[in-house]
């Protein structure tokens, strides 16, 4: 307990009887014990009581009080009863008295014994003479002397006799008008902590154990919180106080370092339902991932080191990404996108499906791009967006010293189906080197190739041993 201010009053009690009689050498202490906020204090405490010499040093008497009973601030105790016994100084000089509470520090400044605890010394002094039935009076010079009794002043009341019986009750008078409040008592001592967990239920719904856990909905919860009996019409809400447009969850997780980090849950409304949203947050500050309430999803604050990662729930060579598509007649198709891993990292793949079933595309960990399940009705289709008469297909080539060429393959398209053709360029120019049309006709140099072979502006090269040049006309004879 700490205490604020102490009030002390000291007074000496000594015993009555003849110059000799032997007088009790004790001192009534008495006291006011507040503790910081000024409240006075009602409990028990243990005194210990120290006299020493005003002109200092080590304690002469020590008395101790175990158990020393407060009542609103007031305590009171004779110094000489405790342990250490009758107070056995000679009281010849200034003295003081230190006082400590609940074996703390002595308070400070200590009291000083003054006038009342002096006449202990009484008890020391021997006037000679006299006989029986003398008394002690006054020399006239301030010296004792010893004399015959005369005639006192008149003593006083003797002491009242014992009442009367008491007669027969009147009747009860006219209720006096009430009086006014008096003032608030002291605060009382503060109760003993209750329990650290609430035991039973509130109102038949909400039920918790000493364990610690609470449930909801169930009697017996097995985690810190347990909810049960959720349907679809019976679910948690979190309603925001006073309005807003969010109402945030938070999920403070702290480390083992006692480092805390904050996610979050929480709904924003919109200026119509289908503009609501539900947003989550990993640091309680940016919006990561978006559900709108016209549907969809939403991914935000992606970047080159900031990606989607989908991990296989105990490993496995596949980890899917499944899209399911709802037509109007309410029957559903997949898609599905996932990962394939090998034996190294350079054999794994990204698979593209369009049924769930098929392997339809790959993306090898070594590069390139490979289709699948390609026949007649089943073709790689590249599609201009906007029109225009070129959808070029290109090839970069990296050599060794990081220099890149690009090679293309592309169609164009004509006035009509047999005007169309194909290209290929060896070039990054997307030029016409090689063209094969809609009819068959293949044009080197040229894209209006007038036979099954026209070269224009260049020569046929051949080069062999024994080159030769075999012109088949019979369809000419």
């Amino acid at each position: 307990m700490k205490i604020k201010k102490l009030t002390l009053i000291a007074a000496l009690c000594f015993g009555v009887g003849t110059a000799h009689a032997q007088i009790a050498k004790t001192i009534t202490y008495q006291g006011v014990l507040k503790d910081a906020s000024g409240t006075k204090i009602t409990g028990t405490v243990d005194l210990d009581l120290n006299i020493y010499a005003a002109s200092g040093g080590d304690s002469l008497y020590a008395d101790s009080h175990a158990g020393v009973s407060v009542v609103n601030g007031l305590f009171s105790v004779d110094i000489g009863t405790g342990s250490g016994g009758e107070i056995s100084l000679p009281f010849d000089q200034a003295y003081e008295l230190g006082v400590t509470f609940d074996a703390g520090t002595e308070l400070s400044p200590r009291t000083s014994l003054t006038a009342a605890p002096y006449a202990l010394n009484a008890g020391g002094v021997n006037i000679s003479g006299g006989s029986n039935g003398d008394v002690l009076t006054n020399d006239g010079n301030g010296n004792g002397a010893w004399a015959a009794p005369g005639a006192g002043p008149q003593g006083p009341q003797g002491k009242a006799g014992a009442d009367g019986a008491a007669g027969a009750a009147g009747t009860d008078g006219v209720n006096g008008a009430a009086g006014t409040d008096g003032a608030a008592g002291a605060q009382g001592d503060p109760g003993p902590v209750g329990s650290e967990f609430w035991d039973g239920d509130v109102a038949g719904d909400i039920y918790s154990v000493n364990s610690g856990n609470v449930g909801i909905g169930t009697t017996s919860p097995a985690t810190t919180l347990e909810i049960a009996g959720l349907t679809n019409s019976k679910a948690v809400r979190l309603s925001a106080n006073g309005g807003g447009d969010n109402v945030p969850l938070e999920f403070v997780i702290k480390a083992n370092n006692n480092a805390a980090s904050t996610a979050r849950i929480f709904g924003a409304a919109g200026s119509t339902a289908a503009d609501n949203s539900l947003l989550f947050s990993g640091n309680a500050s940016d919006v990561h991932m978006e559900l709108p309430g016209s549907g969809g999803l939403k991914l935000n604050k992606f970047t080159s080191s900031k990606g989607l990662t989908l991990k296989g729930n105990g490993g496995g060579d596949s980890v899917p990404l499944d899209f399911v598509i709802k037509a109007d007649n309410n029957a559903t198709s997949t898609a599905r996108i996932f990962g394939g891993a090998s034996s190294t990292e350079s054999d794994n793949f990204l698979g593209f499906s369009g049924n769930s079933v098929d392997l339809h595309m790959q993306l090898p960990g070594d590069g390139g791009l490979k289709v699948n399940k390609l026949t007649n009705s089943r073709t790689v289709a590249l599609t201009a967006n906007g029109g225009g008469d070129n959808v070029p297909l290109d090839f970069v080539i990296k050599a060794d010293n990081n220099a890149t060429s690009t090679a293309a393959i592309f169609g164009a398209a004509g006035g009509t189906d047999a005007d169309n053709f194909l290209s290929l360029s060896g070039g990054g120019g997307h030029n016409h080197h090689l063209s094969v049309k809609s009819s068959g006709d293949v044009g080197i140099g040229t894209t209006s190739p007038d036979g099954k072979l026209h070269v224009e502006d260049g020569n046929i090269k051949m080069s062999n041993s024994a080159p030769s040049l075999l012109i088949d006309d019979s369809a000419e004879s």
